[in-house]
């Protein structure tokens, strides 16, 4: 399992708790690690690496990556995040990237400028919270398609913006928001419906010079 923050109900609650116990590795922040008191809790920092290896299973590569769940410093406020590239070591490109509960921030670039990702799965939703007013602890969908024209992947598939209070954006407001963005975005944005397995064709090689 691969867990970006342990703080919030929305990112693990009761039953995935329990979950974490049958799986036999558990990949999250130091921080989350500790809290959670599992021998088999694993601690990452952005761009380290881990490859999960299994007798039946092809090996997969699997790099943290930088995520940030708020402003500046916010960090004492809502704990580390992090993303999650996952790889088959035979291949240069990142299979499927995950944001994690992350606004635009530097942290970000460094991922589009480092990783070929094939498929992004990006966490929108522009959480907002009372207490500290019109700040955001996730990215809206305009931040969503500024960072899809800089990092390019072939498909990107909006999550996390739906079922929750503190979502100030919502499913209709946000796909009407990435439809508007023509250039280099839209035609890459696939919505998921819940629930269902979706199938994505496998991308088409480079033809040869």
């Amino acid at each position: 399992m691969l867990l970006s923050h342990d703080h919030h109900a929305d990112n693990l609650d009761h039953v995935g708790r329990a979950l974490l116990r049958t799986v036999p590795r558990v990949i999250t922040t130091t921080s989350g690690s500790r809290r959670l008191g599992l021998a088999h809790a694993e601690p990452m920092v952005p761009w380290q690496e881990t490859v999960l290896a299994s007798p039946v299973r092809a090996p997969l590569r699997v790099i943290a990556t930088p995520s940030r769940h708020g402003p500046p410093f916010s960090r004492l406020l809502v704990g580390e995040n992090l993303g999650f590239a996952i790889q088959r070591p035979s291949e240069s490109a990142v299979a499927v990237w995950m944001s994690g509960d992350s606004v635009y921030f530097k942290g970000l670039e460094q991922v589009a400028r480092r990783l070929d990702v094939d498929i992004a799965l990006l966490h929108l939703g522009a959480v907002r919270f009372g207490l500290t007013g019109p700040v955001k602890y996730t990215m809206d969908a305009r931040d969503a398609a500024r960072f899809i024209r800089l990092l390019e992947p072939r498909i990107a598939v909006p999550v996390h913006y739906e079922g929750w209070t503190h979502f100030s954006e919502s499913h209709d407001r946000a796909r009407v928001r990435l439809l508007e963005e023509s250039e280099g975005v839209h035609h890459r944005v696939q919505w998921l419906p819940p629930g269902k397995p979706v199938e994505f064709p496998s991308p088409t090689p480079p033809l040869a010079h």
